[in-house]
């Protein structure tokens, strides 16, 4: 069973103090105070994580560059193509959010998530 409050601890964790507040902002009053208490118990590194969750926090880790200029394109493609099945969770969940709550603080969270998020979750709000 998936506990939307207890993926969006996990990931409420990950963020810094102003994306943090801005992820606040966008939940109703009754999830953002569950988030809230569970954000401050809660350990992304527990044992205890759910295989979903571990998938959706798998998003916020930089996408891997192949470095070898010897690297055929296929390669390169397959890479890049594993990089956003990892991150596809994430940006989905943070695109809705951003979709559906204010404006205001959606572009606040924005601006405050890793750099290589943000072009995916604007390019998902674009085409919702």
């Amino acid at each position: 069973m998936v506990e939307l409050a207890g993926s969006l601890a996990l990931v409420a964790a990950h963020l810094n103090n102003e994306a943090r507040t801005a992820l606040a902002y966008l939940l109703g009053a009754e999830l953002q105070e569950q988030v809230a208490d569970l954000a401050r118990r809660v350990d992304p590194k527990s044992a205890d994580i759910e295989a979903y969750q571990r998938q959706l926090l798998a998003g916020f880790d930089p996408p891997e560059r192949l470095r070898e200029e010897t690297a055929d394109e296929d390669a390169e493609i397959g890479g890049e193509e594993e990089d956003d099945r990892g991150r596809a969770g994430l940006v989905a969940v943070l695109a809705m959010l951003c979709s559906s709550g204010p404006k205001a603080s959606a572009g606040d969270l924005l601006v405050h998530l890793p750099s290589h998020l943000q072009g995916h979750i604007l390019l998902k709000l674009l085409k919702t």
